[in-house]
């Protein structure tokens, strides 16, 4: 009862000239926010292609390519190579299919945990080159996250 008997003693709060200012002000809110020093708009577009059959590598190859600015502040839309179809469908199965493909042991960036239902970390391998692609593999890995 507060604080709606006070907009309606208040009417003028009330009227559409007010409630339009208003909603242009939040409208302006939601499509530019500031984060950590960096503004971001809503309204671009990040397409990414990805291969199904090699999902980490071009996965690894594509986040690294992206700025992490550019992928929080773009609408993503991810297409198979080859393939037809986007929207949420291959969002989905992206989001779904690259973590397992991260994940799997093969690639060498987690180890099965010997309770046999966690992951921890591997550790990095020797060699300079070795080091470099594990760490752009992990990056790439918390990026997608």
């Amino acid at each position: 009862e507060g604080h709606m008997q006070f907009l309606l003693s208040n009417k003028t709060l009330l009227n559409f000239p007010n409630k339009h200012a208003w909603f242009l002000r939040q409208l302006k809110r939601t499509q530019q926010h500031q984060y950590g020093g960096f503004t971001w708009a809503l309204q671009t577009e990040c397409r990414i292609v990805i291969d199904r059959s090699t999902l980490a590598a071009s996965t690894t190859k594509i986040l690294l390519e992206q700025s992490a600015e550019q992928l929080r502040g773009s609408r993503l839309q991810v297409l198979w190579l080859g393939e037809e179809g986007e929207g949420t469908g291959p969002m989905r199965e992206f989001f779904s299919a690259a973590p397992a493909a991260f994940l799997d042991p093969a690639q060498g960036l987690f180890k099965l945990g010997h309770d046999g239902r966690s992951y921890h970390p591997a550790p990095a391998p020797s060699g300079t080159v070795a080091q470099q692609a594990h760490r752009g593999k992990m990056v790439a890995f918390g990026r997608l996250l």
